[in-house]
Formats: C-alpha cells, structure tokens, sequence
C-alpha cells in the first residue's frame, strides 16, 4: 500500500523536507523542524482514520500552546517504537524485508511506518537522521539496525503433529554470525515423540558450506535419536549436496581378530582366491570385448600414447635384455664346453647354447626381464592414477579406462615381445660364441654352421610364439594391479611387487604347459 499524503499536496510536502535537510540551528528553529515532521505525521494518520489525533495536534499548533511541541515528540515516540516494534516481531515469525524500499508488510504497518517511509524517500542524510533521533532514539536506532537483521544467520522452530520443523532464515555464510546449535538441540530433546524433523528455508537471503555444515551435523545427530531429516524445503543445491555427502560410505576399520585356528585361515584364503579369481575373469571379459573394438576401429587409443608405449616396451628394454641374453648365453656356452671337453664333443657347444636360447631361454629370460621392468611400470603408473583418482575422472567423462590404458599397453607389449625376443636370441647365441672360440678349438665359421644346423625354423617359432604369450601375461598382470591398486602410497608399491610377481609366476606355468604341448604335438 503506497504512501498518502491527504491536506497537503506531494510538493508541499517535498518543500517542507527540504528545510530538514538546512543545517539545523538552535533555538526555535529546531522546534520548527519538529513541529514540520509532526504535522506531516499526523496528516499521514489521517489516512488511517486517527482524525481526532490529528485534529487535536492541529488545534494546539493553532493556538500555539506552550507544550505542544513536547506532546507531539512523546506522539511521534510513542507511534514510530510502535511501528518498529511490530516491524521486529514480523520479521520474527518469518515476513520478508524490502531493504530497497526499506517497507516492512505495509498491508499492516502503512499507517505506522510513515517515518520511515519518508525518511527513505527523500533520502535523509546523517545530519537530517540525526534531527529525527533526537524525538525518536529507540525507535530510529531499531529503523537504522533493521537491515542489518537480513544478514544475520538465524532458525525458528515450530511443532507440527509428530514433526519438528525448523526454519532456516537470514544469510548462513561464514562471515555472518550463527545460533547456538546447543539451544537447538534442547528445543528438539524437550519435545516428546517426535518422528520427522522437516528443515525450510524460503526466507534464505544467502549461503554457503556454513549452512551444509549445519545441515549435515543436524541430520546425523536426529538420526543418531531415531529422528528422521526431510529437506524437502531446502534449496536444491543443498539437497544435492546433502545427498552427494550422505553417498560416500564412512570406513570403519574393523577392530575384530581374524581366526587363529587352521581351518578358518583356509576358508578365508579360499574365499579370497575365489574373489581374485573373479575379479579376473571379469577383467579379461572387459579385455576381450575392448579388443575386438580396438581392431574394428571403434576404440579409444591416441596413437601418440600408443607410439610412445611402444618406444617404452620396445627400443627401450634392448640394452638390458641384450646385456643379460648375452651374459645367460655366455654361461650356458661356458659350463657345457666345460662338460664337453671331456669328450671331445667341443663342437656340440654350439647345439646347446642354439636349442636352449631359442626354445626356452630366450622368451623366459626376456618375460622375466620385462616383468620386472614394464609390468611393474604399468602397475605403478595405472596405481597412482587410481590413488589420484585420475581414472574416476575416466570414467566420469565417459572415456572405458580399459580402453584408454588397458589395451594400448596390452598391445604394445604383445608386438615388442617377439622383436625382443628374438633380439635376445641372437646375442645368447653370440655370447655363447664368444666362449666356445675362446676356450676351445672351435672356430667362429664351425659355430655358425653347427648352430644353423641346429636350431631350425620351428625352434625359433616356439621361442617367438611363448615370447608373444609372456607379453600378454605381463601386460595383464600389471594393467590388473594397477586398477585394483588401493588409495595410498604404499598400495602402490604393493600393486607392482604383486604384478612382478603374478607375472613371473605365470610365465613359469606357461612354459611348463608349453613344453609338454610341444613335446606331445612333436614341434
């Protein structure tokens, strides 16, 4: 309901304010400005029907009586605490502020916040507020607090039924001052069968993390009673993130012993074979299916990331396989001339150090060597993007971490093996040279022809072939590790003596099987 200024017109009115706004003198001039703001006061009134109160302070002016000017101060007092009063407790049972227009509910106060009204209108200075407080101190220092009363963080609360229902008011923001939850908490004790506590929060000016804060400690405290939180009326920011909070399970460490007795520790290491069996499976069905998607054109390998595995896995690993081919080649050749010299057979030295590389050493020294190298490097390097939860962040931007780290390493280290492996079978076979032309009567044409003779073309394939399968093992050992790896530091170093050792474990297996395949199939 808008102002409404009745006996004067709006210009008369604006001329009168305008000599507020003077500086004040002393004397009767001040009574002046007192006795401008009072008749001004009462014709607003008349707007609401105090006609008697306006006339009677409309008569005393007319006939100049002596106390008039005080009566008329205890009047605009008295009528101005009044409105802010009943402004205050509005404000307590919820209503909205205006700060703009600085009106409070004037479906209710429009006859009794006339001083403010106008005070905002005419935009008042300090010196001007100043004149207004000498007649009304309480009332103008409750005006200038006011807005002040917005920004203060603050809850109501209210029965309803079997429901607590809390109010949330003001700007819950860390710079803005809080309730006591304290007080809170006894209001909530003290009532008597309560099922449901409901938070509201329609006359919210502000917030931020205070207020999740608050909520969230509100909810886990009436849930630790049996009470049950509803943030229906809370904004939905928070809701969500109330909601995001309450997703993540608390870790609690289990503070019971595990069994000491034979039996109980054997069921519960078969039952974690059995999950790591699983887990495995799954792993290879994800592998499998990444694949064949990878070699339809449909998977999601960079191939700068892919050249540079493959200068990792390959050219890379040459001078440590080519150093310890070339020491296990030396060996063998040294301990078989020295076998065969009491023969006379040192020719044969060739044959062993050929047949041994090419078959079994080769591919076995080269799996052990880049399990050792590149499974834990894979394990390492997918473990600490799993403990700075870079593949979460994979997976959120909808990018399969199988693809984009799996495969690209699993078929980096499937191309190198062979080049490796058969890079290590040639200087095995030249290390074993060496030693045969140096501590025998063999010279280096004899070795070439007796080795060729040899080691044929199917031997160098079963060496080429178990190299290929080793690397698969070693890539999937260390890939898997490295995606179960745990979130602290030392769980990835758990990761990579895990993939090393799984690794070489597997090898072994694999080239037993191998062995005994091949001996039954004649290869």
């Amino acid at each position: 309901m808008a102002c409404v200024f009745i006996g004067k017109d709006a210009e008369l009115v604006a001329a009168r304010f305008e000599r507020l706004k003077e500086p004040c003198c002393t004397g009767q001039g001040e009574d002046v400005v007192e006795d401008d703001f009072i008749k001004m006061l009462a014709e607003e009134r008349l707007g609401c029907g105090d006609i008697g109160l306006a006339a009677e302070l409309a008569q005393r002016d007319r006939h100049g009586t002596a106390d008039c000017g005080a009566h008329r101060r205890v009047v605009a007092f008295r009528q101005t605490e009044l409105a802010l009063s009943e402004g205050h407790a509005l404000m307590n049972r919820g209503k909205v502020v205006d700060q703009s227009a600085v009106q409070v509910e004037e479906d209710v106060l429009h006859d009794k916040m006339c001083f403010i009204r106008i005070a905002n209108r005419y935009s008042l200075d300090g010196l001007c507020m100043a004149r207004l407080h000498s007649m009304a101190s309480v009332g103008v220092r409750a005006f200038l607090n006011m807005s002040d009363t917005t920004q203060k963080a603050d809850w109501g609360t209210r029965r309803k039924g079997g429901t607590f229902v809390v109010h949330f008011s003001g700007a819950w923001v860390n710079s803005s001052p809080k309730p006591s939850v304290e007080t809170l908490h006894f209001d909530i004790e003290s009532e008597a069968e309560l099922t449901t506590l409901h938070l509201e929060a329609d006359h919210l000016t502000n917030w931020d993390s205070t207020l999740l804060v608050a909520v969230r400690q509100l909810c886990v405290w009436t849930e630790a009673r049996g009470i049950h939180p509803c943030l229906d009326g809370m904004p939905e920011g928070v809701q969500n993130l109330i909601e995001l909070s309450r997703a993540v399970p608390e870790n609690k460490q289990s503070d019971e012993e595990s069994p000491d007795d034979f039996l109980s520790n054997m069921g519960e290491r078969s039952l974690a074979a059995y999950r790591g069996l699983n887990g495995y499976f799954d792993f290879l069905g994800l592998l499998c299916i990444d694949l064949f998607a990878f070699l339809r054109g449909r998977g999601r390998v960079r191939a700068k990331d892919f050249l540079l595995l493959l200068q990792a896995t390959g050219p890379q690993a040459v001078p440590i396989v080519s150093l310890l081919s070339f020491l296990t080649g030396l060996i063998i050749a040294f301990i078989g001339v020295i076998q065969l010299q009491k023969f006379a057979a040192d020719i044969y030295v060739a044959d062993l150090v050929g047949l041994a590389v090419t078959r079994e050493l080769g591919a076995v020294m080269t799996g052990v060597i880049m399990a050792g190298r590149t499974g834990a490097a894979f394990a390492a390097q997918i473990g600490s993007m799993q403990v700075n939860e870079e593949v979460d962040a994979l997976t959120t931007f909808g990018i399969s971490p199988m693809q984009f780290l799996v495969v690209p390493r699993v078929w980096a280290l499937v191309l190198m093996m062979p080049l490796l492996c058969g890079c290590a079978n040639f200087v095995a076979i030249l290390g074993g040279m060496v030693v045969a032309v140096a501590i025998s009567d063999v010279t280096v044409l004899q070795y070439c022809h007796q080795v060729q003779a040899a080691v044929g073309l199917n031997d160098l394939a079963v060496g080429i072939f178990k190299s290929g399968i080793f690397g698969l093992i070693i890539a999937l050992a260390g890939c898997y590790r490295g995606l179960n790896c745990g979130r602290d530091a030392s769980s990835v170093g758990l990761a990579a003596t895990s993939a090393v050792v799984t690794s070489i474990t597997w090898i072994v297996i694999a080239d037993a099987i191998f062995a005994v395949m091949f001996q039954i199939l004649g290869i």
